[in-house]
């Protein structure tokens, strides 16, 4: 019905190669496209793997800057939470940022030594958007699913989002990728599992 709401946080569930990252980069595009500065925390790609990410999407990183794209690369050896969390905050405090991709949550929860405190700065970091009217989309790493499924580990972040978005892998011969919305807080959603097709320009849903 129009979208997400403006301030909420939406949770992307998939397996390795199924489009999250993709889908994570369309979102920031739009955020730019609506001249909505947009902040990308990225934990997986450096800076030169995410510049190609782009530039598949037809996106050039400088011009995307210029017009409010923010990037911030941890790497994955360097995971400190707290630190994230401030950095994150440091960049949304003053108004400007109005959309916030991190990409992917997964990451934090291998680095993270203590789950519970995890799960809580998250849930601190997403009242944070909230508060700030700060539009996110967060990217979840699953298993191989058939049909979308959420496991137990999923369904425990995903209560913390206003939006759940599934996408999973099939198929035997060639790959098939289907995408379906788990859940949308206090609005109306597309019911269906749609195919989603990755393609040289990106995604999308048919």
């Amino acid at each position: 019905e129009g979208g997400v709401w403006a301030g909420t946080t939406t949770l992307v569930v998939g397996p390795t190669g199924s489009g999250k990252t993709t889908l994570a980069m369309h979102f920031a595009l739009e955020g730019i496209a609506n001249k909505e500065r947009t902040l990308y925390v990225n934990f997986q790609e450096n800076p030169a793997q995410l510049a190609r990410g782009f530039a598949n999407l037809g996106a050039d990183l400088d011009a995307a800057h210029k017009a409010g794209l923010e990037l911030m690369y941890v790497s994955p050896v360097e995971l400190q939470i707290d630190s994230i969390v401030v950095g994150i905050h440091d960049w949304i405090k003053d108004g400007s940022v109005k959309r916030v991709v991190v990409d992917a949550v997964g990451d934090l929860v291998s680095a993270a030594s203590d789950t519970q405190r995890l799960h809580d700065y998250l849930y601190s970091l997403v009242q944070i958007f909230a508060v700030n009217d700060v539009t996110s989309l967060l990217t979840f790493e699953s298993g191989i699913s058939q049909d979308g499924s959420l496991t137990s580990s999923e369904q425990r972040f995903s209560y913390m989002s206003d939006n759940v978005i599934a996408i999973a892998l099939g198929g035997e011969e060639r790959t098939r990728r289907t995408i379906r919305v788990v859940k949308t807080r206090n609005s109306g959603h597309d019911p269906v599992v749609r195919q989603l097709e990755i393609t040289s320009a990106g995604a999308r849903i048919s």
